[in-house]
Order: structure tokens, then sequence, then C-alpha cells
């Protein structure tokens, strides 16, 4: 949970990809739910799983997402340290 908080922390320091921001977690299974968790806030926007059943896709709206994804991608590559 902790490294998972982390990666987080270095997504939003280092690169432009939408993250939710982390409200609260907890690393240690002695709580009242017995399981490590993270809290985090909601990110603007549809979930993709959910568009991709619901509604045709454009190939234009294709496009424009497999650029993002790739843009995301290049970032994690080559700007996190």
């Amino acid at each position: 949970t902790e490294a998972e908080v982390q990666a987080l922390e270095l997504l939003t320091k280092y690169t432009t990809i939408p993250v939710p921001k982390v409200l609260a977690y907890s690393s240690d299974r002695n709580n009242e739910y017995g399981v490590e968790w993270i809290l985090m806030a909601r990110l603007p926007g549809k979930n993709m799983s959910i568009v991709c059943k619901v509604q045709e896709l454009s190939f234009n709206a294709k496009k424009s997402i497999m650029r993002d994804l790739a843009d995301y991608v290049a970032q994690m590559h080559f700007r996190i340290p």
C-alpha cells in the first residue's frame, strides 16, 4: 500500500498524468477492515470500460484516447527518475 501511494506521488510530481489525490491510507491490516486500504479523490470523467460498452466511439475519439495513453506511457518512461 505504501509503495502504491509513493508511486502515485511520483506520477503527480513528475508527470501531467491525471492522478487521484490520496486522501488517506492504511498499510496496517490491524484496523477495523482487516485489510490495507487507500482512499482517493474521484477524478472527473467517465470510466472507459463503461463508455466503450455503452456507446460506439468514433475513430477520432479512439485516436485521441490512444494518443493520450501513449503520452502517459512515455511520461512514465522518460520523466520519472
